[in-house]
């Protein structure tokens, strides 16, 4: 099973930043999880192509990093789209540039997606 972390960015390079570094720190705690992380870039004016090679650097390569970015603005919609079309993955998880996952998160959605192999479908908002 394979997750699609799918995060949409604009000008919030400090928070793609730590938003990044949470799930390093997810991954790090609990490795068995498969995912890859899709950022797509509406536009933004920072740069945000040093902060992926240096996630993609820490993540030794074993979890795939794919960044996209717009010459131009299109809009929160169309970002959000563009981030969770780049997934190839069975399940996809948008979240935003400034959310940041819990240490056993990673440990917490393989253990859901485990036990309940016959759902098609999960909301999540958080876990306690």
């Amino acid at each position: 099973m394979k997750l699609g972390i799918c995060i949409p960015t604009y000008n919030r390079s400090f928070e793609l930043k730590n938003c990044l570094n949470s799930i390093y720190n997810s991954y790090t705690k609990f490795k068995k999880l498969k995912f890859e992380i899709c950022i797509s870039d509406n536009g933004s004016k920072e740069k945000n192509l040093n902060t992926i090679r240096t996630f993609n650097k820490k993540f030794k390569n074993k979890v795939k990093i794919k960044y996209f970015r717009f010459k131009n603005n299109k809009g929160v919609a169309p970002n959000i789209l563009k981030s969770i079309s780049m997934s190839k993955a069975d399940f996809v998880w948008a979240i935003g540039d400034d959310d940041l996952l819990m240490p056993d998160a990673f440990k917490k959605l393989y253990n859901l997606f485990e036990k309940k192999k016959e759902i098609d479908y999960f909301f999540i908002n958080s876990y306690n």
